[in-house]
């Protein structure tokens, strides 16, 4: 939350005895200016519930500074001290020194302010797949422009992770052989047919004479090309496009798409 929407926050504006756990933020503090329920997790709802035990509903729950620069600069002194504290090694703990771990500023000269807590809620939604759109809610923002455009950041680790998911297409393997039969019926492929291409697809203008004697001996025209011309071929005897299509279904593809007379499908 925002630093103004926590200034807010009474006892009354928790929910946390219900299933999905809540916390309220009222129209006059909202920055989009309408009332907000923002859902918890339960190990916070639990811990809140700790602190929150014996308050009036109307106390205030967090007394946040204005100056919420000079207190997040506190918290992580001390917090950096601890961690320097714990090295095992004079090695270690030099190496600890020299970082900037826990520091208010990095050395590209980026701080730690109270904002940027937020940036990172919305980019840690990202990495865990949420979806933007519900990111967007999270954040209770207007526009998912700015969910995405400004406040979720990529990590250079993340990129090279997320290529990593791609499939290996350096050479058939399993999955490749699985996807010959590509039929919503989960027909099997016949391992003796001589799969077409590409599916033949209707076109609103059939082939003329011309056209098919082009072809070559025991070739028929699968896909046409915006001109009407073939763009590719299907290497067995099927002499009409409804011949065509009736052995493909056969074979375990689905119906011919009509309609399309530019666009053909890849096996």
């Amino acid at each position: 939350m925002r630093a103004n929407e926590l200034r807010s926050l009474t006892a009354a504006s928790f929910d946390l005895d219900s299933p999905e756990p809540t916390v309220n933020v009222t129209a006059g503090y909202s920055k989009r200016r309408r009332d907000d329920d923002q859902p918890l997790r339960p190990q916070t709802a639990a811990e809140l519930r700790a602190f929150l035990a014996g308050k009036l509903p109307t106390a205030r729950v967090f007394k946040v500074p204005h100056r919420t620069a000079d207190m997040l600069r506190a918290d992580l002194a001390t917090a950096r001290t601890a961690w320097i504290a714990k090295a095992g090694t004079g090695q270690e703990r030099r190496e600890r020194e020299d970082s900037t771990f826990l520091a208010y500023a990095d050395a590209a000269g980026n701080v730690a302010d109270f904002h940027s807590l937020r940036h990172a809620f919305i980019t840690a939604l990202a990495d865990a797949g949420v979806h933007p759109k519900q990111a967007q809610e999270l954040a209770r923002h207007s526009t998912i422009t700015l969910t995405m455009d400004h406040y979720t950041h990529t990590r250079r680790g993340k990129l090279a992770a997320d290529l990593d998911r791609l499939p290996d297409l350096s050479g058939p393997g399993p999955e490749q052989e699985r996807q010959r039969a590509t039929g919503t019926a989960d027909a099997t492929a016949r391992p003796d047919s001589v799969l077409p291409e590409c599916l033949p697809i209707r076109s609103t203008k059939p082939f003329n004479s011309q056209q098919r004697d082009a072809l070559p001996e025991n070739q028929t025209a699968v896909c046409m090309s915006a001109d009407n011309r073939p763009d590719s071929v299907e290497k067995r005897p099927l002499s009409t496009p409804a011949a065509i299509e009736s052995e493909l279904g056969r074979a375990g593809f689905e119906p011919a798409t009509h309609g399309f007379s530019v666009r053909c499908s890849t096996n």
